[in-house]
């Protein structure tokens, strides 16, 4: 009895051990610091570019995978992502296609995206900006 509940201990363990390590993971990839690459505590357009294109949050929106994101899309991602994110903070559709195709290409999503996260206009996203948007991002849907 005693080497089936030592088993089951180190199982647990083991799982809690792996839970922590995923955890820890998605912690680093979320963090300011990871974005922020030159550490000037301004994460500019170039940055934010980067580290986006890396964790591929675009194709995480793209969900039948044709390299745009059309309207449909975006109200599932809105919805699953943004729920708690102010409505005005984030516009209408057609806001963030900037060519009026009736789709979002990746340069267009990921740009709005900037200016979502870009509070106060001024062309770089401060740690604060950052963990303001990402926090309510993350009480919707876990994160990306």
């Amino acid at each position: 009895m005693r080497t089936k509940n030592t088993s089951i201990s180190g199982i647990f363990i083991f799982v809690l051990i792996v839970a922590g390590l995923s955890a820890c993971k998605a912690s680093e990839e979320e963090s300011y610091g990871r974005w922020d690459a030159d550490a000037n505590t301004m994460m500019d357009r170039d940055e934010f570019g980067a580290a986006w294109t890396e964790a591929n949050y675009y194709g995480r929106w793209d969900a039948n995978r044709d390299n745009y994101i059309d309207e449909s899309e975006w109200n599932a991602g809105r919805n699953a992502y943004m729920r708690d994110v102010d409505t005005a903070q984030i516009g209408a559709y057609s806001d963030w296609d900037a060519d009026g195709d009736g789709r979002l290409d990746e340069n267009e999503f990921r740009d709005r995206t900037f200016d979502v996260y870009d509070t106060d206009r001024d062309g770089g996203i401060t740690e604060n900006e950052y963990n303001t948007w990402w926090g309510g991002f993350n009480r919707t849907a876990g994160g990306m």
